[in-house]
């Protein structure tokens, strides 16, 4: 995952965390500042608490092969300074988080956690952290989500003749599913039944359809022979979307004309015969009633990089000063104690290591 994709999931995509990781105490322990981001300070305790809950994403996403602390604690890095130099547009532009979002965005957490405001300040009482500094991080996701929609999405046009381009190259992908119009009988098999009651249903569903090929009705055979609910309908099952059937019984579905009847279809559920009253034939969707699909499409696949255009932008504007020490970048590690990197116009100069 990129740098970029990481941070946009953790600020956009993600909810708030409860837990930070680590404690307070810990946080009152370890104190080294690691990176100045034009007036603000990023501390090694800080960065620690946010890189072991990003691990805790990774795990929780079902990664076999987790990325090394390392190498998250130092994606962490880039997005903290990336969120402080957001945070300063917010400020500068005079964005204020109302009292009353603040407590809807707290009504909302209690809700999906199934809390009372009790059971919250008690599990952040358990983790060392006051309500003040958990509305202070609320706050700024708030904020991080308002420059983003105010600096990035409203940069992101999709012109008419963008979705039409998408609509001719992907015209496969914009057909209405094929169906049918379907009845069968059915003769329940299970495990309760013994061997010679599941040949005495398989001997019944020979003679229906027998009686079917013979020119009986099928809706006459469903009534006196089907097993399933329904029966009394003459087996009507409606009409049905290829893909969302067991297979067995839409493989042969899809494989009949209007008016065809099926031999003797196996399922989990039993014994089968299929008639397909009507193939209704996938057409195409007319490009008016997805154009409001395709713009959605074309609008987050440009995010990324339009992100990364405003974050490269606000970095090259500002002053970065990263501390690494013993922390490793791409691999290699920083021997110097301070690391410079001086943006206060167009191009980036790093300055000497300190020694």
């Amino acid at each position: 995952m990129t740098l970029w994709k990481t941070f946009i999931n953790l600020v956009l995509f993600s909810t708030l965390f409860l837990f930070w990781g680590g404690t307070g105490a810990q946080a009152k322990v370890l104190d080294r500042v690691v990176a100045k981001v034009n007036n603000e300070i990023i501390t090694l305790s800080a960065l620690d608490e946010r890189a072991r809950v990003d691990m805790a994403r990774y795990s929780g996403m079902g990664i076999e092969a987790l990325p090394p602390f390392e190498q998250v604690r130092l994606q962490t890095l880039e997005q903290m300074i990336d969120e402080i130099l957001m945070i300063g547009v917010a400020e500068r532009l005079n964005m204020i988080v109302e009292e009353s979002q603040m407590q809807s965005a707290l009504d909302d957490i209690r809700a999906r956690g199934n809390l009372t405001e009790e059971q919250l300040a008690e599990m952040l009482e358990q983790e060392g952290r006051t309500m003040e500094e958990y509305k202070k991080r609320i706050r700024e996701q708030i904020l991080l989500s308002r420059v983003i929609n105010l600096e990035v999405r409203s940069r992101i046009k999709i012109s008419k003749e963008d979705i039409a381009a998408f609509y001719d190259a992907h015209r496969k992908d914009f057909w209405t599913t094929p169906k049918v119009h379907a009845r069968h009988i059915l003769f329940i098999l299970d495990n309760s039944l013994t061997q010679d009651e599941v040949e005495l249903k398989k001997k019944k569903a020979r003679m229906a359809l027998e009686e079917i090929q013979s020119g009986r009705d099928f809706v006459d055979v469903a009534k006196e022979y089907s097993e399933d609910v329904t029966a009394s309908n003459g087996g009507d099952l409606g009409v049905l979307e290829k893909g969302k059937m067991i297979s067995e019984f839409e493989d042969a579905a899809f494989s009949l004309k209007s008016g065809q009847v099926s031999n003797i279809i196996t399922s989990p559920y039993g014994l089968h015969i299929i008639k397909v009253d009507e193939v209704l034939h996938g057409a195409p969707i007319p490009m008016e009633e997805v154009e409001g699909r395709i713009e959605a499409q074309l609008k987050h696949e440009r995010f990324e990089s339009v992100f990364k255009e405003y974050i490269e932008d606000l970095r090259a504007r500002s002053f970065i000063e990263k501390r690494l020490g013993s922390l490793k970048l791409s691999g290699e590690k920083i021997k110097s104690r301070w690391l410079r990197v001086k943006c206060l116009g167009r191009q980036c100069t790093k300055w000497k290591p300190l020694r």
